[in-house]
This record gives structure tokens, sequence and C-alpha cells, in this order.
């Protein structure tokens, strides 16, 4: 009897260290893009929507080049659809991040491959030294 219950305990333990929490994202990456101009595209990722939650980008330590010059920082959330122009989600932006941190939300989006792409002035070459991508 013992023994079952030690099996049954080892059982459990290991399907909960595998399986995955419904609480957490499906899947997220993290980069740094170094020197970018406005039109740049993120690499992209396919969002599955099993778990239901929030598409997000988070962005910290923005720099720009000419240094000193007005920051700014927006992403543009894309979805790829086949044939057609691939729809836009809207813009967030973020130039919270030349302080510290900034995050934009796109809300749960439905099963489909994203990408989002970069905004800022023309003349400006952005440099973001953290960005998180959460689906």
């Amino acid at each position: 009897m013992k023994a079952t219950n030690y099996l049954v305990a080892a059982l459990l333990a290991s399907t909960t260290l595998i399986s995955p929490i419904s609480a957490h994202a499906e899947g997220f990456f993290e980069t740094r893009l170094d020197g970018v101009r406005t039109g740049f595209i993120t690499r992209s990722w396919n969002d599955r929507n099993y778990d239901g939650y929030n598409t997000e980008i988070t962005a910290a330590n923005c720099l720009n080049n000419p240094h000193g010059s007005p920051g700014r920082v927006e992403f543009t959330l894309k979805k790829k659809i086949p044939v057609l122009p691939d729809h836009d989600l809207g813009t967030r932006t973020l130039n919270g991040c030349y302080r510290e941190w900034d995050r934009g939300n796109w809300g749960r989006v439905s099963a489909g491959d994203y990408y989002a792409v970069v905004g800022t002035f023309d003349w400006n070459r952005l440099t973001i030294n953290w960005l998180k991508v959460v689906y």
C-alpha cells in the first residue's frame, strides 16, 4: 500500500512539472534591436490562441542615434493574410522605454501568424536593448 502511494505521488509530481500552466502565455521571445529605422519588421511568430493570453510587446532601455534626438517608439501589430494585404491590429506607443520600460498590449488575438512593424522618426536610428514579445 505504501509503495502504491509513493508511486501515485511521483506520477502526479512528474505530470505537474511537465504540463504547461494555462495561466502563462503560450509563447514569447526576447531580442535586441540595434540601429533600426522606421518600417523595420520584427521576426514573426505563430499564436495558436491556446491560452487566451494577451499579445504584448515590452521595450526597455531605448536609445536614439543621433544621440539626444526626441524619442518615439511605436509598434504596429500585423496579422499575415495570404494573398490579401496583412491585417493591421493597431499601433501602440512605447515612449516610456526611454526612461525605463514600457509595454503595448493588443489584447487577445485570433490564431495566426503575426509580426510587428517599428515606427520612429524617419531620420532616427532606434536601438532597443531589450525587447520581449509575449503571445
